[in-house]
């Protein structure tokens, strides 16, 4: 049984990395499991539809659960060390942060190819290094990206956006954003110029 040899794993493992994939954990439940020694967790296409409960995870630091039918990602549900997460190629629509989780460390988002429109909730997300938005049904660049002090790295390739904000240029620790297949932007625009000329790589 999947279900009864994973739940031994995680709660008598001292492993610090698990992986998981392509097996069905629809049912499972994380829940009930208390693991103070695990810190990368990737659960990869397991049919997933709702955000794992880890808090009891204490010493999570990464939790990739890309590929799976997640439609809503629910930070509550993490451990407070948490620092990356990879929810790509799930069906997230929409992102919830309450008051139970300590958003400030978190350093590394990755939603690419998800369903997200809206992304007020990054105004919680102030330390934020990277962010992988791509392929979201973006049509308009997302102005709460302007307030990521200490972002380095910024995907949104594969979206609607047509035109990238001057406040681009005040994110002083940008190093590098994809702008793949973004087909209503112009690449010959003052922003793109200006961002290359102070060192960033634009990948186009």
């Amino acid at each position: 049984d999947s279900y009864r040899i994973l739940n031994q794993i995680l709660r008598l493992s001292s492993q610090k990395n698990i992986i998981c994939n392509r097996v069905d954990l629809s049912e499972f439940d994380y829940g009930k499991i208390i693991n103070n020694r695990l810190e990368k967790l990737y659960f990869k296409s397991c049919l997933i539809s709702k955000t794992p409960e880890l808090s009891n995870f204490i010493n999570l630091k990464l939790v990739n659960f890309s590929a799976n039918k997640i439609k809503e990602l629910i930070f509550d549900n993490f451990p407070n060390n948490v620092k990356r997460v990879n929810f790509s190629k799930n069906c997230i629509e929409k992102i919830i942060c309450g008051n139970d989780f300590n958003c400030n460390n978190i350093e590394s988002i990755a939603l690419f190819n998800n369903r997200l429109s809206d992304f007020k909730w990054l105004d919680y997300f102030k330390n934020v290094k990277y962010l992988n938005i791509g392929m979201n049904p973006i049509s308009e660049f997302p102005k709460e990206i302007l307030g990521l002090k200490d972002l380095e790295y910024l995907n949104v390739a594969v979206t609607d956006i047509n035109r990238l904000p001057e406040g681009l240029l005040q994110l002083s620790n940008l190093k590098k954003i994809d702008i793949k297949h973004c087909v209503n932007l112009n690449l010959e625009g003052f922003i793109l110029n200006k961002l290359s000329s102070n060192g960033v790589e634009i990948i186009c």
